[in-house]
């Protein structure tokens, strides 16, 4: 087995424990804050993170995407893109700070103002240690970024909990949020052995920058149009509406985040090591979407079945109205997988300047619907969202398939049988549900949940799908790994 094929095995595997992982503490948390906070406390925060969003894209400015395509880059490269997320952080902060009071008027919400200037100094903590996280992706070390990533998010939410219980409200949030990002920094400063020198070269910072600002354009504009929904939400309608919104949104986020976003991670070093090989990208590529496809899909169209009795067990009544929206999100995030990845096909083959064009021509149109329709409702909005997704699909599959050599009909056709088998377990289960046979929502999820699970594995199985075999291979050789690591004495 190659070393780069060994990289991202051990990549994949330490990037799928640590999301899951991490997914499963923010996911408890969440439910408890869930409880303890209001929807409106959620939208507010919405409202913050709209522009400390904005920021977070500046300061990177593309560079970080530089550094992890560049071949064998040297101490100089890494200092000079430090001192370039750092300074440019300390402005991003200063500018949020003189305009918090305007934001607060804005929105008419007296408190923003105050929660503006707080929670934007994540902007600086983050900036001192992106590094450190750039280097450990570049060298494919996952399992340290695990270890060190765990630990913040556990320290982040004990915080929340404890504010939230004793009656913070919404500063319950921010402080979450402060307190994960300061762990996280510390924890890199210390465990990593890159530290910055005070080096700055032109040309290094032109070589990064030509990249990185097309990257940065397109980032720029991707963030505007995600965060203009929470934008136009929180003006025309209510922070409480947002809360609704932010609630489903974030929940449809934890698979898309653990099985997409993570996986992400791992495809663009990895892509961009293998970029002058398309037939071994185009495989790894073909191989990646496949086996995400097939635990996506499923998960999606089961939480759309089950929408009510899951948000009525983990939130509580007060949270039901966000349920329809719920299940629309969920549409979009099964699609939303081969954007990730056909983007990062387009990074590595260094067509930036491509992204930007078309991630310009996306955001025009969606600016163009979002102006049309925002007048007609919240469903409106999210029907609009949905359809933009695949519109971006669309585009991102052509130009990226092109690189690959790959049609449209050769990405698509894959994902038909394992999407039937997802809808076709998902049919029944929500038939059988909606006889009401069982009371209890917790039973109704443990015993739904199960019959889904073997109707699509049994389903994909019996039609001799790939991605079901090669998921089983899967799992034997992670079960094989861990009880030769830990010596567990099983058979498989």
């Amino acid at each position: 087995m190659s070393d780069l094929k060994k990289s991202a095995i051990s990549g994949v595997f330490w990037v799928m424990t640590e999301r899951v992982t991490i997914q499963f503490v923010n996911f408890f948390v969440s439910i408890i804050l869930a409880r303890l906070l209001l929807p409106k406390d959620f939208g507010i925060v919405g409202i913050v993170v709209v522009f400390t969003s904005i920021a977070q894209v500046i300061i990177d400015g593309g560079l970080a995407n530089s550094l992890i395509r560049t071949k064998n880059p040297q101490p100089v490269d890494y200092s000079v893109v430090f001192l370039n997320n750092f300074v440019v952080s300390v402005f991003a902060y200063a500018i949020l700070f003189f305009l918090a009071p305007t934001i607060s008027r804005y929105f008419n919400l007296p408190q923003l103002s105050s929660l503006v200037r707080v929670l934007s100094l994540v902007l600086i903590i983050r900036a001192v240690s992106s590094i450190q996280i750039t280097k450990l992706t570049v060298d494919m070390n996952f399992k340290k970024h695990f270890t060190i990533q765990l630990p913040s998010v556990l320290a982040g939410g004990i915080v929340g909990v404890i504010m939230a219980y004793r009656g913070y409200g919404v500063w319950s949030l921010a402080g979450s949020q402060l307190v994960g990002a300061f762990f996280l920094s510390t924890q890199l400063w210390i465990r990593s052995n890159w530290k910055p020198k005070l080096i700055f070269d032109k040309q290094v910072f032109k070589k990064h920058f030509l990249y990185g600002s097309n990257l940065m354009g397109a980032q720029m504009i991707k963030t505007l149009f995600e965060n203009i929904f929470n934008f136009v939400v929180a003006k025309v309608y209510t922070p409480v509406e947002l809360g609704f919104y932010s609630r489903a949104n974030a929940l449809k986020q934890i698979p898309v985040e653990t099985f997409s976003v993570a996986l992400s991670k791992v495809t663009f070093p990895l892509f961009s090591k293998l970029q002058d090989d398309v037939s071994r990208l185009r495989s790894a590529y073909s191989k990646i979407t496949q086996q995400v496809n097939y635990v996506t899909a499923p998960v999606f169209i089961f939480l759309i079945a089950l929408a009510e009795p899951l948000f009525r067990f983990l939130f509580t009544e007060k949270w039901l109205p966000a349920v329809p929206y719920f299940r629309l999100l969920c549409i979009a995030g099964m699609i939303a997988p081969y954007n990730y990845y056909n983007v990062n096909i387009l990074n590595a083959r260094g067509k930036a300047t491509l992204l930007f064009r078309l991630e310009f021509i996306k955001r025009v149109v969606l600016g163009c619907g979002i102006f049309i329709v925002y007048r007609y409702g919240m469903f409106a909005l999210i029907y609009l969202q949905t359809s933009y997704l695949f519109f971006a699909f669309l585009l991102n599959a052509i130009f990226a398939g092109k690189e690959l050599q790959l049609s449209l009909w050769q990405q698509v056709k894959p994902m038909i049988p394992i999407l039937l088998c997802a809808l076709f377990s998902g049919c029944v289960v929500w038939l059988l549900d909606s006889l009401h046979f069982i009371g209890s929502d917790f039973f109704r999820l443990l015993v739904y949940g199960s019959l889904f699970l073997f109707l699509f594995i049994t389903i994909s199985l019996a039609f001799k799908i790939e991605a079901a075999k090669e998921s089983i291979k899967l799992i034997i050789a992670a079960i094989k790994k861990v009880r030769h690591k830990w010596g567990l004495q099983f058979s498989v």
